[in-house]
This record gives C-alpha cells, structure tokens and sequence, in this order.
C-alpha cells in the first residue's frame, strides 16, 4: 500500500509551520516514535525555511522509504530531498 501524498502550502509565513506538524504525524503514522517524528518534523521545516525565498507556493511530495521517510520539498526553481531513517519503524 502506498502513503504517499502531496501537500501543497502558501509561502506565506504562518502556513509554513504546517509542513512540520505533518511531517511529524507522517512519520509517527508509518511506525516511527514520537521522538523521532518530531525529529524529522525539525528536517522538514528547515528544508521549507531553505527554500521559500523563491516567493512561490511550496509542494511537498511525503512518501515511506525502504527504512523510514522521505519528503521532496520543491518551491519554484528550488528542490530538497531530505530522507530520515526511522530505527523503530514497523514493518
């Protein structure tokens, strides 16, 4: 079963926290702990904060990896992959 999903996120500033809170809840979603959520959720709103200079509606592309998560964060010309190992994922 796939859990991928797309987020699609104004670049205004206080939508921005959004992509955190779901990053978080995806993670816990497929199996990771709460500590290890929050720690992909810290990943995901740096890789957002990196590239929302660009001015335009941020897309974030969430799906499970082979051992944890991963999302593909692009804004305009920008693109960030971050890819977070989840050691307590169930399977």
């Amino acid at each position: 079963m796939s859990h991928a999903f797309t987020l699609h996120l104004p670049v205004e500033h206080p939508y921005r926290g959004l992509a955190a809170d779901v990053a978080a809840r995806f993670a816990e979603t497929v199996g990771g702990s709460s500590a290890e959520a929050q720690a992909f959720g810290v990943e995901v709103a740096a890789g957002v904060e990196s590239v929302a200079a660009s001015g335009e509606a941020i897309d974030l592309v969430f799906d499970r990896a082979h051992l944890g998560v991963e999302v593909a964060i692009r804004c305009g010309p920008e693109l960030r992959l971050i890819r977070h190992v989840l050691p307590a994922i169930k399977k």
